[in-house]
């Protein structure tokens, strides 16, 4: 006769024999001190009794545990093993202060005090070609696929915006092609952008309605769009009250810090040979995530 045994399907669900006894006594004794310490400190509440909540459990600031936290975290690395006052591990309390920030995500979401980004309050504008659209390297290959007028030893258009003198002509029939401004792609780097620009301010050759069209399908943001020359975007951009600018244009970047409007350089390699310090950024998303790193050129 088969021997039948019960069955279980747990395959994907948590598993908690993963949770060491050391462990969970360990957070427990911090959770009771704190009982003794802050819900029964005269210790008259007998363990019999209907006990209030934790006093953790009613909520408080999300920053008051995170520095809690960190200070026993900076115990551990000073080296210091034992809480003076409870004589209970700091990686204990280190454990149980994480465990209340990680509660708190489910029973106390409002008490998230965590300072903001102040970027994400500032009104942001962008440029178009060299920023958010990959203009040199689609124009060269542009002319490429259509013979006008260059070879592939000629192709170094990515080291400045000064074009070869015999691709004038090539300009002139480019810039009318619809498709060519419609079918150009986007910087992979700034693909996602994780805030809503204010608006978009270029210089490019081109009708307002096709750059538009290219966001859209591109699905930017629709944000307005000013088309002006690189001598008027310092006047846009005051009129429209924009804090920071991208731009990857050096001339415009000198030109708009000459009239006090805060730009920064997006890193292309036909610029990276200026030097402008942290106005260099080389992605969208360095705004929101600073890194010294991003800055080196």
């Amino acid at each position: 006769m088969e021997d039948k045994k019960g069955k279980r399907f747990n395959t994907g669900k948590p598993m908690h024999s993963l949770i060491t006894p050391f462990f969970e006594k360990q957070v427990a004794k911090v959770l009771t001190n704190g009982w003794g310490k802050y819900d029964d400190p005269d210790g008259n509440i007998k363990l019999t009794d209907n006990r209030p909540l934790s006093n953790w459990r009613n909520g408080m600031s999300w920053m008051t545990v995170i520095d809690s936290l960190k200070r026993h975290l900076n115990a551990i690395q000073s080296p210091e093993d034992y809480d003076e006052e409870s004589n209970l591990l700091h990686a204990s309390h280190l454990a149980t202060n994480a465990l209340i920030l990680l509660e708190y995500y489910h029973i106390y979401p409002e008490g998230d005090d965590r300072p903001r980004n102040p970027i994400h309050n500032k009104r942001i504008a962008l440029d178009i070609d060299g920023v958010l659209a990959d203009f040199s390297n689609y124009f060269t290959k542009y002319c490429l696929k259509k013979g006008l007028y260059v070879s592939e030893e000629e192709s170094y258009i990515h080291l400045h915006w000064n074009f070869p003198y015999k691709w004038s002509e090539a300009w002139k029939e480019i810039k009318q092609d619809r498709d060519f401004w419609l079918n150009m792609p986007v910087i992979e780097q700034n693909k996602n952008l994780n805030f809503e620009p204010l608006c978009y301010v270029t210089a490019r050759e081109v009708d307002t309605e096709i750059t538009m069209e290219w966001l859209e399908k591109n699905k930017f943001p629709c944000s307005p769009v000013f088309t002006t020359n690189a001598k008027s975007k310092v006047k846009t951009l005051k009129e429209q009250k924009v804090d920071i600018f991208i731009d990857d244009s050096y001339d415009n970047f000198n030109e708009l810090t000459n009239h006090n409007i805060f730009t920064y350089l997006m890193s292309q390699p036909y610029n990276t040979k200026y030097k402008v310090g942290h106005r260099r950024i080389n992605s969208i998303t360095d705004l929101f995530n600073f890194n010294m790193k991003n800055y080196e050129v």
